[in-house]
């Protein structure tokens, strides 16, 4: 055993020594931001062996989402080839998306009906009592509409309610595009049995436009639809080189500029590597490119990239307003779940202006922000029966009544009605009297005709 591992030494070693260690011209040390230096492991042998460095979420932020900018650096001069290796990120959940974006090009729509509308938005306004309707005299059979996420984004699910028995979809089929011109099936026509929510899966595609084809019975309603992307867990990726135990490494990156490194390396395994860990991250000091031509240096440029010599900082989070995707708040994070350059902090969903964190109603317009009761509820989403159904459409504001029954159709829902309206209800007789007079008219005529005929005298 021990003479086999001496042969594998020294086969790497003949192996580092058929490597091109030529140094790649675009390395120049002034031009890279960041860099980390590489701990090696204490039981790293003398000679020289392959390393392992797995990269760390702080790398991931900062460098080249195609990791071009990536540099091993030995004794602060020699550039080390690297083979990278990605490991396959799992699959850990799912997000719905379809919010995000808005349904276009519908096929018809029901034209609005005292003061209510129909249109495609309202199966993307998180309100089960409001619903999409098609122009049954338009499309008696066939509706479509399509779903703009966007941009393209990767999907593998659909789920629709549709509640409604009489007017609802017996089939679908559902196609992407990105140009909304050249259309790929997704799903083809596919018929499905009658529930109020019914879903849709279908191998992974990412597409920005989603056409969704329906054949329906009756005029064809819909209440919600959520499209569902996969969420992964971050990839494991890991760098390989040949180093040595008295070799000062360092890992540098943050260099949109940077090209790919056509390094030729043959292939290292993982599994006889030693692996060498991150330090934390530091600021290159020789980093004094200035990338945007703005005469500040990248390491004193609140915005290194883009050009602006006023360095302003409304919110003083560090990040200039010109690249800052939240200039008015502070977000040093520049988070951005939704990928749409807004940045989360100052998301106004419902257009009000109010941003999300400080709208009391973030999903529904209420500029004025009324909150009568003051627990922190606008009065324009306020729900105090907890139905889903806010106060300002619901038919029974104290009784939980998710369905907003009402029989009678007197605009108050059936839970909390103290009386029916309809008069067959209130007037049973009635119906019964006039049952009556109609049998003793149709009596009446019939003796008369038969008469006439001699049947009976």
């Amino acid at each position: 055993m021990a003479s086999f591992k001496k042969l594998t030494l020294i086969l790497i070693s003949l192996l580092f020594l058929s490597f091109c260690f030529n140094a790649l011209a675009d390395f120049a040390i002034e031009n890279w931001l960041f860099y980390k230096k590489i701990i090696l492991p204490e039981a790293l042998p003398e000679e020289k062996n392959i390393i392992a460095l797995k990269l760390d979420e702080e790398v991931f932020s900062r460098a080249r989402s195609d990791f071009g900018d990536l540099r091993i650096i030995e004794n602060d001069s020699k550039e080390i080839p690297f083979q990278m290796i990605k490991k396959r990120s799992a699959e850990i959940g799912e997000e719905e998306i379809a919010r995000q974006g808005e349904i276009i090009n519908p096929s018809s729509v029901q034209p609005p009906f005292r003061e209510k509308s129909f249109g495609p938005e309202k199966m993307l306004d998180r309100n089960e009592a409001t619903y999409f309707q098609n122009d049954y005299i338009k499309d008696p059979k066939e509706t479509n509409f399509t779903i703009d996420l966007k941009g393209k984004i990767l999907t593998k699910k659909i789920v629709i309610l549709s509640t409604d028995p009489a007017n609802t979809w017996t089939s679908i089929k559902i196609e992407g595009s990105d140009d909304l011109e050249n259309w790929q099936i997704i799903k083809g026509r596919t018929f499905l049995p009658f529930a109020p929510q019914r879903e849709m899966t279908y191998p992974k595609n990412s597409f920005r436009y989603l056409k969704l084809s329906f054949e329906h019975t009756g005029s064809l309603k819909i209440h919600e639809i959520m499209v569902y992307t996969p969420i992964y867990s971050i990839p494991e990726i890991y760098l390989l080189f040949i180093g040595e135990r008295r070799g000062d490494y360092k890992l540098y990156y943050g260099n949109d500029l940077a090209t790919m490194p056509p390094y030729k390396v043959e292939r290292l395994s993982l599994e006889a590597a030693f692996f060498a860990t991150l330090s934390v991250g530091y600021i290159n000091p020789q980093g004094k490119a200035d990338y945007d031509s703005d005469n500040i240096p990248n390491d004193r440029d609140n915005c290194p990239f883009i050009f602006n010599p006023d360095q302003r900082d409304t919110d003083e989070d560090k990040i200039g307003d010109a690249c800052d995707n939240c200039p008015t708040f502070k977000n040093s994070n520049q988070l951005d779940r939704d990928n749409n350059g807004i940045g989360d902090v100052c998301e106004d969903d419902d257009k009000d202006g109010v941003v999300n964190i400080l709208d009391n109603c973030p999903n529904y317009p209420n500029f004025d922000q009324k909150d009568e009761n003051n627990n922190g509820i606008g009065d324009a989403c306020e729900d105090f029966d907890g139905d889903r159904i806010i106060n300002d459409k619901d038919n029974c504001i104290y009784d939980y009544n998710p369905d907003q029954g009402d029989k009678d159709k007197d605009g108050i829902g059936d839970a909390c009605d103290p009386r029916d309206d309809r008069w067959t209800e209130r007037w049973p007789y009635l119906l019964w009297t006039v049952i009556a007079i109609v049998i003793g008219i149709i009596i009446f005529f019939a003796i008369r005709l038969l008469k006439k005929m001699g049947q009976i005298k």
